[in-house]
């Protein structure tokens, strides 16, 4: 059923396939990242492209032992997800959390299987990639540690500041002329709808989880059976075990957490109400010694799997045999954490689509008012000649016996509609008033 812990000779470093190895053509997604002597895997085997055409490649699999070959697997993963992630965000220029997520996880595992990606003993791997030295720079040397790189908590392909947060149409107008110095109505559309696409595919992915977490749920409250006291009975059945006995169970347990090796794949151990337990065993490596932890779950209906204290089980026979039934139970607070979410991000949306509607109606209004701005501001240019030059001296009036300058370019009255409704986020220069004739003429700018 598993297979034993091998015994072999580990190789320092990746040996590459035997020059005869003239490779075959590469049957995977081709990205714009990949180029020649980019490490790939194509159909489970770990290799590097020996050419790179626009739409093929040539694919060269490598000679690795299971650990070295789990190693490449989650670098490759690490490394796609930073370029998808850094790719999106400079296209899209909107933060991907989802993304960002999946970075910091993979790699958080990376490093607590294998150590930092700078370490030496990684170098090997990572340096064979053509990309790797972009990927190293992904750790920076700070106070005698490494740390990672700011793409970790942001992004880093545009300015986080170069849009406001959006809470209407006028914040919208307020991005464009901060950005632009100008209405641009494509813009303000913009920033709208690439939120509310990622607002709703965060939404659908939750909802397809919330789903298959409450089918599952509703199964399991079908199923479950109770002792006279009203609490739930844990009737596990594990594979070549007809005992029901706790401490007979939990020595198989125990032995399956000792000995399986699954090579990364979920396992099938037994059933609890019809749900599937399952063992997986990951690979980690620390100062130099290869280790293995075997994680235990179980498979609802939906194929979601769910586990409790991370998997690992517990000493205690009666907790590590009752681990399956309490993973199950903690399904009405995932569903819960996923509602909630869901109920944060729904309040984004009126706002967005408000927005996103407001912006093209009102595009002709706009470029309406671009235009008053335009000619507003040409009379201000005129404006700031001699005044013996210009063609519209300032209006002179009488006030407490003084001669008093006023400005004789009246605002127009939508722009201080707009004006009121943005506050200081729009700013209209005038001309200044004069407390006398000598003062307008002897004003320089």
């Amino acid at each position: 059923m598993f297979s034993p812990p091998a015994k072999t000779t580990v190789p320092k470093s990746p040996q590459k396939s035997p020059s005869g190895d003239l490779g075959v053509s590469f049957s995977g997604f081709l990205n714009d990242w990949h180029k020649q002597g980019s490490l790939v895997t194509d159909n489970g085997q770990i290799g590097f492209l020996k050419e790179r055409y626009r739409d093929d490649a040539v694919f060269k699999s490598l000679e690795l032992n299971p650990l070295q070959t789990q190693r490449a697997e989650q670098y490759i993963k690490f490394r796609d997800t930073y370029h998808l992630l850094y790719n999106y965000e400079a296209v899209e220029r909107t933060e991907n959390a989802g993304l960002r997520r999946s970075l910091n996880e993979l790699y958080d595992d990376f490093t607590h299987r294998y150590g930092n990606l700078n370490d030496r003993k990684n170098l090997d791997l990572i340096k064979m990639d053509a990309g790797g030295q972009e990927i190293l720079s992904l750790e920076r040397f700070d106070n005698g540690k490494f740390v990672k790189a700011d793409i970790f908590s942001q992004p880093v392909s545009f300015s986080l500041n170069e849009v406001v947060e959006l809470t209407d149409s006028i914040e919208a107008l307020s991005a464009s002329l901060n950005k632009f110095g100008e209405v641009n109505a494509e813009y303000m559309l913009s920033l709208s709808t690439h939120k509310i696409e990622n607002i709703s595919r965060s939404m659908n992915g939750n909802n397809e989880l919330i789903s298959r977490m409450k089918g599952d749920w509703e199964i399991f409250n079908q199923r479950v059976q109770f002792d006279t006291d009203g609490n739930k009975l844990n009737p596990i059945k594990l594979n070549e075990v007809e005992s029901a006995d706790i401490k007979i169970l939990a020595e198989k347990l125990n032995h399956l957490n000792d000995n399986a090796v699954t090579h990364g794949e979920h396992y099938p151990i037994g059933e609890l109400y019809g749900f599937k337990l399952l063992v997986k065993t990951e690979n980690s490596e620390k100062e130099g010694l290869f280790l293995k932890e075997n994680r235990f779950f179980i498979e609802g209906e939906g194929h979601i799997k769910y586990s409790h204290n991370s998997g690992r089980l517990a000493n205690d026979p009666k907790l590590a045999v009752q681990s399956f039934l309490n993973a199950l139970e903690k399904i009405p607070t995932l569903i819960e954490k996923y509602e909630k979410e869901n109920a944060k991000l729904s309040v984004d949306l009126p706002v967005l689509q408000e927005i996103a509607q407001s912006a093209w109606r009102k595009e002709n209004e706009l470029k309406d008012l671009k235009t008053e701005l335009s000619a507003l501001d040409r009379k201000i240019q005129l404006s700031l000649a001699p005044i013996d030059q210009s063609e519209d001296k300032p209006e002179k009036t009488q006030q407490n016996g003084q001669t008093k300058y006023e400005n004789s370019y009246p605002i127009p009255e939508r722009l201080k509609e707009y004006k009121n409704e943005m506050g200081e986020r729009l700013v209209i220069a005038t001309l200044p008033k004069y407390e006398s004739e000598k003062q307008a003429k002897v004003i320089k700018m």
